[in-house]
């Protein structure tokens, strides 16, 4: 399968932010206990997540189907969970 201009994109645009979850996790440490106590570790990394689930939203149907190993469907859902109950972690 030829990797479409606009496949390209989305994927750049998600390695971005799994990067800047990286760099998060660098900053302000590594474990869920950090991550819960921290609500400035929380904020980077639900809107990285959230970015990266509507981000594949955008993938073409040809991409999609070409992909079929990787969790489409829970990485969505994932996103969009995490995002809307991130408030009440703590």
């Amino acid at each position: 399968m030829t990797l479409s201009p606009k496949d390209a994109q989305i994927l750049q645009i998600i390695v971005q932010y799994c990067e800047d979850i990286d760099e998060a996790q660098k900053r302000f440490g590594k474990t869920r206990d950090d991550f819960i106590k921290d609500r400035l570790f929380q904020h980077p990394c639900s809107m990285a997540l959230q970015t990266i689930g509507e981000a594949s939203r955008s993938f073409s149907d040809a991409f999609i189907t070409a992909h079929q190993e990787v969790a489409w469907k829970l990485i969505k859902w994932d996103a969009k969970f995490f995002c809307t109950f991130l408030p009440y972690l703590n």
